[in-house]
């Protein structure tokens, strides 16, 4: 009882941070907890009577840390767990509800108790523009350990979840504790992951690539995939598989232009043996050896006319008038050699369907573009002659599009720097203003932000949240501090 008349006093302490009157204080939902936990209550269960009270023990060093507001730069994360029985005078509803908040919280049932486990950043540090004043974060940190413990967690002046979730100071402790949570929860997979693709990659010569939208489920389902994959080759001891390109996705079966032969995710290992048995590899590795081919004849050009690369859509760069084309411009260039201006060497170079060119030359295409755009009809004279018309202008444009994106790389580097932050990306939905004035923000609030931002990775996206692989944080480019 000694260790709950103190955290009724600090609790009394804190209380000055609230004002609302209609909802109950920290300190009566304190009392109720303690009531609830009471070792009393545990004499036929040591083990949680123990747990409730080590836990029960630090929350008051929890509460006291959070009064003093001074924290340490190596300040660890409080991991709670108590052990709850359900009350007598609880109705059904409000019996099923903690049991559910217990759940959420990592909570589960066994020998009629409720086990809550929960892991709690440290306190956040006091703003002393407001002394008396428990900070945002802890005030929703308390809030979500009490909601776990079936209480009242909209206590006098916390804020609401979506408040809460708006702003940093609030989102990036349990944001960061939630993500060290997933990361470490993905280190089996991800290691099994990479041993599988590595099995693959060595033991049958394969390599195995997943479509877009399965590279962003978590990293377990990634390694059940290709673990059913493994299996599935195991059933085909007899097939070469050597070189071929495996992709699994979720549309269906059958090789692609670049000769990758196509699984689907939903499958069978069975029905996977039993395709990959008639599937025709020969093509596959025919179509392989073809984009090889365009690969290399593609570099050559760009090498002889003079310019950084050169490159056509999907469709056309298989079409046999596109590999004429590079035949031959390839041929003329090695006799005439580069005709461009060295700063030329910059442009990269577009082969065009004739549908396409028509279009452009129709007026279809006004905008400016970073590059110079030739007919797939065209001779190595007229490839010259549109480099030496349109080569400047292209130029001009492609030189503003690489300032304006070392401007957004400085803005990058310089918001790390500041908030001494381990990395900060962007989601590529994101507007160039939108990402800017998001890093303007940062670098005006700074002084505050860093404090709760140094050493981990952000990544500027619409919404705050934490990345299933727990690798990074997303936080709105919105935010509200």
């Amino acid at each position: 009882m000694r260790q709950a008349f103190c955290l009724y006093n600090v609790a009394d302490s804190l209380s000055a941070s609230f004002a609302t009157a209609s909802k109950p204080s920290l300190k009566s939902q304190l009392r109720e907890l303690y009531k609830r936990i009471h070792p009393d209550k545990f004499h036929g269960f040591p083990p949680a009577r123990d747990a409730n009270e080590k836990s029960f023990k630090m929350l008051q060093e929890y509460l006291t840390a959070a009064k003093q507001g001074d924290l340490g730069t190596a300040a660890l994360p409080y991991n709670f767990v108590f052990y709850l029985h359900q009350s007598q005078d609880q109705t059904s509803q409000q019996k099923a509800a903690a049991a559910d908040a217990a759940t959420q919280q990592g909570g589960a049932v066994s020998n009629g108790l409720h086990k809550v486990s929960l892991t709690l950043p440290p306190p956040a540090r006091k703003d002393y523009a407001q002394p008396d004043q428990l900070p945002a974060a802890t005030q929703a940190s308390i809030g979500k350990l009490l909601s776990a413990c079936g209480l009242q967690s909209d206590v006098e002046g916390a804020l609401s979840d979506e408040q809460a979730s708006k702003r940093l100071r609030l989102f990036v402790p349990a944001a960061a504790e939630m993500g060290r949570q997933r990361a470490a929860a993905q280190l089996g997979p991800k290691s099994q992951l990479s041993m599988v693709r590595t099995a693959l990659r060595l033991g049958r010569q394969v390599t195995v690539g997943l479509s877009s939208s399965l590279q962003h489920k978590s990293a377990a389902v990634q390694a059940d995939i290709l673990t059913r994959l493994a299996g599935a080759l195991d059933r085909t001891p007899d097939v070469d598989m050597a070189g071929v390109h495996l992709m699994v996705g979720e549309e269906g079966y059958g090789p692609d232009k670049l000769g990758r032969l196509w699984l689907h995710a939903d499958a069978s290992q069975a029905l996977w043996s039993q395709y990959l048995k008639q599937a025709d590899l020969a093509e596959c590795a025919r179509r392989r050896r073809l984009v090889s081919r365009v690969k290399d004849l593609e570099a050559t050009v760009a090498q002889r006319v003079g310019v950084s690369m050169l490159y056509t859509s999907q469709q056309l760069q298989l079409q046999p008038e596109y590999i004429h084309f590079l035949e031959r411009i390839a041929d003329g260039a090695a006799t005439a050699g580069p005709r461009s201006d060295r700063t030329m060497r910059q442009v990269p170079l577009q082969v065009l369907s004739e549908r396409s060119a028509e279009a452009q030359a129709a007026g279809q295409s006004h905008a400016e573009q970073p590059y110079v755009a030739v007919c797939v009809t065209a001779d190595l004279k007229q490839v010259y002659s549109a480099l030496q018309s349109k080569g400047p202008a292209a130029l001009a444009v492609l030189q503003k599009h690489n300032a304006d994106k070392q401007r957004l790389e400085d803005f990058r580097h310089t918001v790390e720097k500041r908030l001494r932050i381990r990395r900060l990306a962007r989601d590529e939905t994101l507007q160039d203003v939108q990402f800017i004035s998001c890093c303007k923000r940062m670098l005006y609030n700074s002084t505050s932000l860093s404090q709760i931002m140094e050493g981990l990775s952000f990544r500027i996206s619409h919404t705050n949240l934490v990345s299933p692989e727990g690798t990074h944080i997303d936080i709105a480019w919105d935010f509200e501090v």
